[in-house]
């Protein structure tokens, strides 16, 4: 698919926010399925019809973006079963694709939105970075009494930080001249304070 890249804004002075990929599921989803996200969602995009900062969305957002429809298609058992087995990945491709072309189509007709491949960096530039991040982030240990899913009791532990992903998407955001990221992930948290997003604010909502 083809899209266009916005260029000209007819404004100046206006800030620019990498949307995460977070922020397109809730607002594709629906009130219904996100009942708490999806009016947070609305209320980005309607900021960036009205002009309040440019929206920019990177390839990597629109990869991961293919791969979580999918992955929610995937969970939609009673749907598939009315398919034949050999045709259910098919359908969840098809349909996945249908949601995506549909949600780039709106987007599209955004003035204040921009598809962004950054600056052509040097990738491995963007790992070593990366890479130091990672290194520099102590993340925390959390423990639990209860099982996260039926609540029965249940002694457990884990090391919670951010994710790798997470962290290319911040660094992204960097290389394309972003003044802030929007996100409904408080896993970027992490990033607040590291000396390499300095000039990168987080915004979480």
């Amino acid at each position: 698919m083809q899209w266009k890249r916005y260029e000209q804004y007819g404004v100046h002075n206006v800030q620019k926010f990498y949307i995460d990929t977070n922020v397109l599921i809730s607002y594709i989803s629906g009130p219904q399925k996100e009942p708490t996200q999806y009016p947070k969602a609305q209320k980005i995009f309607s900021e960036i019809k009205q002009g309040v900062y440019v929206g920019v969305i990177s390839t990597l957002v629109l990869i991961e973006l293919k791969g979580v429809i999918r992955t929610i298609l995937g969970t939609d058992r009673p749907q598939l079963e009315t398919i034949e087995q050999n045709k259910q990945s098919e359908y969840v491709k098809s349909e996945s694709q249908k949601i995506y072309d549909e949600l780039i189509g709106e987007l599209l007709q955004l003035p204040n939105i921009k598809f962004e491949k950054g600056r052509q960096s040097n990738f491995q530039s963007i790992l070593d970075a990366a890479n130091q991040i990672m290194d520099d982030i102590k993340g925390d240990v959390r423990f639990y009494d209860t099982c996260g899913n039926c609540g029965a009791q249940f002694k457990s532990s884990k090391h919670k930080q951010i994710l790798a992903a997470d962290i290319l998407h911040a660094l992204l955001a960097k290389d394309t001249a972003c003044d802030s990221l929007i996100t409904f992930d408080k896993g970027f948290a992490g990033l607040v304070g590291n000396s390499i997003m300095s000039q990168l604010q987080i915004v979480i909502r």
